[in-house]
């Protein structure tokens, strides 16, 4: 890879980004990548851009499940609010009785 970003950090920052991807640790991954970069430090789009493609100059989907045994089909969906179940829910502080504010 010869992206001045990848090519600018240590060897070691290198494989410590590597070994992030290779378990899905993205935001670890775009915090080495920024901790060990010189001033100034790559904004977040760019470090999102140089994880892209280290990971498919490794191999790595993108999207999908961790599982190498199961296919990848994209990006996750988002879920419905419809299935969403009241006890997954946090407690509403209102049905107690209580506020955030305080009135004098």
């Amino acid at each position: 890879m010869d992206r001045p970003l990848w090519t600018a950090l240590p060897a070691d920052v290198r494989r410590t980004v590597d070994e992030h991807l290779a378990v899905r640790r993205h935001v670890h991954a775009m915090k080495a990548i920024r901790d060990a970069s010189p001033e100034p430090v790559p904004g977040i789009r760019a470090c999102n851009d140089l994880i892209a493609d280290r990971m498919t100059e490794l191999g790595l989907p993108l999207y999908g499940p961790t599982s190498s045994a199961s296919p990848v089909a994209g990006p996750p969906a988002a879920t419905p609010a419809a299935d969403l179940r009241a006890a997954d829910l946090p407690p509403d502080p209102s049905a107690t009785g209580a506020t955030s504010r305080t009135t004098p």
